[in-house]
């Protein structure tokens, strides 16, 4: 999927190397913004806004540097970038990380979080920076604050080099005043957004799953997801979104549902035919059956939101459609806990197991199922640069392997069932993320799947970093 943005991307700009030059003209008002008071602990105060108007051919904008003249940078906690097709800031999106360091004032950067394909026409498109008071006691009465104008160096654009005009002004001061340490009272916007994670997002979660169940172990996992909870800003559309991915996970664990003990009599040669007189051992055996399973999960799930759109604690009805492809690997240990010898009597015969493949068994096999159902998806902001997933689902599968042992000789060997049939399942898949530097982010969950309404359920456990969309352009040199 992101290979296809990429390819995209890349004929979209080799397009615009061999057709017209585009023509960008960057305005504001004078001044871009009214003189304010910003109270202490306010947060979406807008300090500067500006338009780009594209004319003559589409380009694609990629960095946007401001200058700021403010008196310290204790003052403020963070600086965004925002934009929208209409002069609406409450509904405008965040298309950059939010700056956190180096407040003070200078030169700061926004680096696109996507490239901005920007098309010709006739209505410019808007651009909002906003920026969020620290509170009392950290930033200080009477500061001031303001951006100064832009010049035509302050934009990068990639592909043909478009024809720049810059009309800008210096927006107007804005003074801090008294407030609360925690005082929400700036612009609204849309999400509230200290939201540095999520809002439509592609990840590429390379990681390790752990298996703690009996000895450390760990496998590779990987997650390409596309999350787009808002794909389109129009009517009622806009509470309609979709989650859609290939994940692929190793779940462990130690089924004590299939551990029994059982007295049994063994062959101490498999290969000799048993007559009077023949030596064999009478034995009391544990057989412990671990199950290992690695599943590829190809899935779309249709989201409806029920929380308000700018919340930033969303929460929406799922439906769930899966295909999932399952390796199941069974093994069984034989462990002794105790023995006698005894002498085999034609008259008096008894079945003795043969040993032949000694104290562990591995049995293998393979299935590919439909899952169907539906639930609800949790997408919470704990605080500012961290998300929490929850999404339990619920519904019916096409085929189940049974994973319970079967009984095919008097040896009580152990396989999984080949049976097919239909079953009710359910899933529990949460992660948490936290931002790194950059644009990236680290990745802790869960995922907890299961068959109604008696087997036990399938767990893994992990971690990993996703690589983040503007890196991956980065590497193949999209932002150069």
């Amino acid at each position: 999927m992101k290979r296809n943005g990429i390819v995209i991307l890349a004929l979209l700009i080799a397009i615009t190397k061999i057709t017209a030059q585009p023509v960008v003209l960057v305005s504001s008002i004078n001044p871009a913004v009214d003189p304010a008071l910003l109270k202490q602990g306010s947060f979406n105060n807008c300090i500067y806004k500006f338009t780009i108007t594209v004319a003559n051919a589409p380009t694609v904008l990629t960095i946007i540097q401001f200058t700021t003249a403010n008196t310290a940078a204790a003052d403020i906690t963070n600086y965004r970038l925002w934009y929208n097709t209409s002069n609406d800031l409450a509904d405008a999106t965040s298309i950059a990380p939010a700056i956190v360091t180096a407040l003070g004032p200078g030169i700061h950067i926004f680096t696109l979080t996507v490239p901005l394909v920007l098309g010709v026409r006739a209505d410019p498109y808007n651009f909002f920076i906003t920026t969020d008071v620290a509170g009392m006691g950290i930033s200080t009465v009477s500061n001031i604050l303001n951006v100064v104008a832009f010049a035509a160096g302050d934009f990068t654009f990639i592909g043909t080099a478009p024809t720049l005009t810059v009309h800008t002004s210096a927006g107007g001061n804005q003074a801090i005043v008294a407030g609360t340490t925690a005082d929400p009272t700036g612009k609204p916007k849309k999400d509230s957004t200290a939201r540095d994670v999520v809002s439509n997002q592609i990840m590429f979660l390379n990681g390790y799953n752990f298996d703690f169940s009996g000895q450390l172990a760990s496998n590779y996992v990987g997650h390409l997801n596309l999350y787009s909870p808002q794909p389109i800003k129009k009517g009622m559309v806009r509470w309609i979104g979709f989650n859609a991915g290939i994940m692929k996970l190793n779940y462990n664990n130690n089924d004590t549902v299939q551990n029994m003990i059982v007295r049994e009599n063994v062959s101490i040669d498999p290969l000799q035919t048993p007559v009077n007189g023949t030596k064999y051992l009478k034995q009391f055996n544990s057989y412990t059956t671990q199950i290992k399973q690695t599943g590829w999960s190809y899935y779309i799930q249709p989201l409806f939101q029920l929380t308000n759109l700018k919340s930033p604690q969303k929460i929406f009805l799922h439906g769930h459609l899966e295909l999932f492809t399952n390796k199941f690997q069974v093994t069984t240990t034989i462990s002794n806990l105790r023995q006698d010898s005894a002498i085999f009597d034609t008259s008096k015969p008894v079945v003795l197991r043969g040993n032949l493949g000694g104290n562990q068994s591995v049995l293998k096999n393979n299935f590919i199922d439909g899952y169907f159902g539906g639930g609800v998806t949790f997408d919470l902001q704990p605080y500012k640069s961290a998300e929490f997933f929850f999404q339990p689902t619920i519904g019916w599968t096409t085929g189940i392997p049974s994973l319970s042992p079967l009984r095919t000789t008097d040896y009580n060997a152990r396989i999984i069932n080949s049976t097919r049939k239909g079953s009710g399942f359910y899933l529990i898949r949460s992660y948490y993320i936290q931002k790194l530097t950059g644009a990236s982010t680290l990745t802790i969950g869960v995922d907890i799947r299961g068959y109604l309404p008696t087997y036990s359920p399938q767990t893994a456990v992990y971690m990993g970093v996703n690589i983040n969309t503007t890196d991956i352009l980065a590497l193949v040199g999209i932002h150069a």
